[in-house]
């Protein structure tokens, strides 16, 4: 899941393309210009440019809530 701003009316749920993969994920959540969306981890880079039905998306997060693996946890 990251963060996204759009540029345009778009509605949620909305599949996201990019030109190298028609399915590169799915736009759960629209307030204003701004959003959640579950992206294939290969385009969950900051600025990167996704479609929604004509609408483009850009990443502005990388991936949320990331695990950091087992090896940095106490215990």
């Amino acid at each position: 899941m990251v963060r996204v701003s759009i540029e345009g009316a778009a509605e949620a749920p909305a599949g996201l393309s990019h030109v190298d993969r028609p399915e590169a994920g799915t736009l759960t959540t629209v307030a204003g210009n701004q959003g959640l969306a579950v992206i294939r981890r290969s385009f969950a880079e900051t600025g990167q440019s996704l479609s929604a039905d004509g609408v483009t998306v850009t990443v502005r997060s990388g991936p949320l809530g990331d695990d950091p693996g087992i090896g940095s946890r106490k215990g």
